[in-house]
């Protein structure tokens, strides 16, 4: 791996676990096995380190591929798409380079003034846009009953992101017989609101 790679991924690790103030230069350089002033070859400073990260990070915090061909096809039967759905978020989010950018993007959100586009609140509206774009087709095609798309988005994404802080991002023990439990009870109840009576 290429030392400006290096820098970045131990540094992300250290802005998760010890908070962005907390880590410092010093302790990146350590991590990478470098001089400290060899971080400054290749980042301006800190806050450049943690820019790059956040950015290549893009693809998470734009939600991109999560709407897979195999899901699709199961637009037609809500209860299975929006549990397979789920089952994608909790894969996507039980990666570690996806845990670490979250634990950053909740920990520093007030405190660091991230690039428009790389928020967590761009993170929140880019997945309820998404589940936005289903819940639209859903209705449009009477798959469930007539409501508003938006807020069905905001309703059945909200336990999702409070699930996806505690165990995901502050939790070192994920318990995924929990996690899906929690999912399957969350999709079934949503469904019953949602559906064609």
């Amino acid at each position: 791996m290429e030392t400006r790679s290096k820098i970045i991924e131990e540094a992300s690790k250290l802005f998760a676990d010890k908070g962005y103030s907390a880590a410092s230069v010093r302790n990146i350089a350590s991590a990478v096995g470098i001089r400290e002033s060899a971080i400054y070859n290749h980042f301006e400073s800190k806050l450049a380190i943690l820019i790059a990260f956040i950015e290549n990070s893009a693809e998470s915090i734009e939600c991109k591929n999560l709407l897979t061909d195999d899901l699709i096809n199961h637009l037609t039967n809500p209860p299975k798409f929006l549990l397979k759905f789920t089952e994608v978020l909790i894969e996507r989010w039980s990666l570690p380079e996806e845990r670490t950018l979250f634990t950053i993007l909740v920990k520093e959100d007030s405190n660091i003034d991230f690039p428009e586009g790389f928020k967590l609140t761009d993170y929140k509206r880019n997945l309820e846009s998404i589940l936005n774009l289903v819940f639209t087709q859903m209705v449009k095609h009477k798959f469930i009953a007539n409501l508003n798309p938006e807020k069905l988005s905001e309703l059945f994404f909200a336990p999702l992101i409070l699930m996806k802080i505690e165990q995901f991002s502050f939790n070192k023990d994920l318990n995924l017989k929990v996690i899906e439990k929690y999912i399957k009870i969350h999709v079934d109840e949503f469904y019953n609101l949602i559906r064609r009576k």
